[in-house]
């Protein structure tokens, strides 16, 4: 998930304009792998909750903190889509 999540994050990179090499770093797979693992990620304890089958309504009625994540997957497929980039996890 880590490995395919990195991808995603190159390729919308590429497509921005960025080098893949400034994924490489702390900014990228830093980021990226302790959103991936850390119990006190909001990211993670958003995703953990959806793959229990929560809903992100279900969660903000709980008063659960909404992840940011949540809000840039948004923009992000808006960007996505008429280009016909594939990015699974994004789009689950």
């Amino acid at each position: 998930l880590i490995a395919r999540g990195l991808e995603e994050m190159v390729q919308f990179g590429l497509i921005k304009g960025a080098r893949r090499e400034t994924f490489m770093g702390l900014s990228g797979v830093g980021d990226l792998v302790l959103c991936c693992t850390s119990v006190t990620s909001r990211n993670m304890r958003f995703g953990v909750a959806l793959g229990e089958g929560k809903t992100t309504e279900d969660l903000l009625k709980e008063g659960q903190a909404l992840a940011e994540g949540a809000y840039t997957v948004k923009a992000v497929m808006k960007i996505i889509k008429p280009l016909g980039i594939e990015m699974p996890i994004c789009e689950a």
